[in-house]
């Protein structure tokens, strides 16, 4: 007698032999000039898609006016740049009042000739130095603080979907272009 046929067993034997001849088919049809041509049809017409789709979205956003993220990491890069430039006009101007406040408190018993200001400018230029060396902790702290506001600024500009200040001019960064060759 045969062996009795269990109908699971059947169905699996039936799935193979249907995946033999499946299997066999997909490769000689990958195989073929044909398919490799609509491969390569298909791929580039998903990336023409693809670009389109981009330009499109980017059209509606800025038909909205609504800040990209290049806008406001450009806002934020400018912010920076000022903010430094700031910084370093504030440490001139605090170097500068020191030395007016050296000279004032060492030449104030002089005649007020020349020479007498020669050795009250040398004093300065120490007094200034001493003060420098006896603030600079205090200026350190300044420094910090500017670099921790401005990157707080600039992670909050980046999170930011606000309408740009500057329009459409605020991409490259500067209004007029005189900030480009400058830092």
């Amino acid at each position: 007698m045969s062996q009795p046929t269990d109908p699971l067993s059947g169905a699996y034997a039936a799935y193979e032999q249907f995946e033999g001849k499946l299997s066999t088919a997909m490769d000689q049809l990958v195989a073929t000039n044909g398919f490799a041509e609509l491969f390569t049809t298909s791929a580039t017409t998903m990336m023409a898609i693809t670009r389109i789709a981009n330009g499109v979205m980017d059209q509606a956003v800025r038909a909205t006016r609504l800040a990209v993220r290049n806008d406001v990491v450009g806002l934020g890069r400018q912010l920076a740049r000022t903010e430094d430039k700031l910084e370093r006009l504030l440490q001139s101007v605090e170097a500068i009042e020191d030395r007016l406040a050296a000279i004032e408190g060492g030449g104030s018993g002089g005649s007020g000739t020349a020479a007498a200001a020669a050795p009250s400018a040398s004093r300065s230029r120490s007094a200034s130095a001493a003060s420098a060396d006896a603030g600079e902790p205090a200026r350190k702290a300044t420094v910090k603080r500017s670099a921790a506001k401005r990157s707080a600024v600039a992670a909050a500009a980046e999170r930011s979907s606000a309408p740009s200040a500057t329009g459409r001019t605020g991409r490259s960064g500067s209004t007029d272009g005189s900030e480009e060759g400058r830092s």
